[in-house]
This record gives structure tokens, C-alpha cells and sequence, in this order.
């Protein structure tokens, strides 16, 4: 089960996706496609609890958008990680 949050600034227009409670892997696929491919505009945010968890997103992201385009996401600040306990 994945969970997220969706802010959006009405000012901006700016909309960011909240991700936390989530494995990143095969059955969140769709959904993470949809809202990353869908909305190229916005940022993702991923809560992560230790290092070993951040690099199980990361190498699952890979398995799903290819090392290239997760790169390119994080070069253009399209999507960061974040320690919950450093939020």
C-alpha cells in the first residue's frame, strides 16, 4: 500500500507529492508512473527512515524509470529525499 500526500499552491500552481509508508517496488509501479510521468511540473518528496531504506528506494526508482531518468529527476529537483527525522 502506498501513501502519499498531495499539496498544491494556488498562487503557484505548484503541486507536490508527499510519499511516506511505502515500499517503492513492482506494485506501486502504476501509481508512481502515473503521478511522476503525469505531472511533470510537480516534485515528489519520499520519507525515508534510515540509510538502508533510502537505498532500497533509490535501487527500486531505478528498477522503475531506469538509473538515467532517476538522475535526471534528482538533477532537476524533480524528487528528494528526506530523513523523517530531519523534516
Amino acid at each position: 500500500e502506498i501513501y502519499f500526500i498531495i499539496e498544491t499552491d494556488s498562487t503557484s500552481g505548484k503541486i507536490s507529492f508527499i510519499f511516506f509508508g511505502h515500499s517503492l517496488d513492482i506494485t506501486d509501479e502504476s501509481i508512481l508512473k502515473d503521478l511522476i510521468d503525469g505531472y511533470p511540473n510537480a516534485t515528489s518528496t519520499f520519507y525515508y527512515y534510515d540509510e538502508k531504506a533510502k537505498q532500497t528506494y533509490v535501487k527500486n526508482l531505478f528498477k522503475l524509470f531506469g538509473k538515467e531518468k532517476v538522475e535526471e529527476l534528482l538533477e532537476k529537483n524533480k524528487i528528494e529525499f528526506v530523513s523523517v527525522y530531519n523534516s
